[in-house]
């Protein structure tokens, strides 16, 4: 659902509006929203300086899943979350999707 791309000059991967706000408040989307593979840039010298999506804003914009999960990208998550940046409990959330989908999945019960 999150793209490369910015609208209203913020990254779709941390615009708050289009997850919430449309997806989830306006159509009762309930699932997990996964960003376009590696639109969370960060930069070179310092992973928590985002080059592209912000690795740190995406949890409160409840993007809920970082692909494909390079060191940088997890860095970057591990010290927003221990400098408070990155809030916890919107961590837990997108896991919850996550694991929720997962759950559904059904193609392993067809064999």
């Amino acid at each position: 659902m999150a793209a490369y791309n910015k609208i209203n000059g913020v990254y779709c991967t941390n615009n708050y509006d289009l997850p919430v706000k449309a997806l989830r408040n306006e159509w009762g989307f309930d699932g997990m929203v996964m960003p376009d593979w590696d639109s969370m840039k960060a930069s070179r010298d310092d992973c928590t300086v985002p080059a592209s999506g912000d690795v740190q804003k995406a949890p409160a914009a409840q993007c809920d899943l970082i692909i494909p999960g390079r060191p940088d990208q997890i860095d970057a998550l591990i010290k927003g979350i221990e400098s408070g940046k990155v809030n916890i409990e919107d961590v837990r959330r997108s896991a919850a999707r996550i694991l929720r989908m997962i759950r559904k999945n059904t193609i392993l019960e067809s064999r």
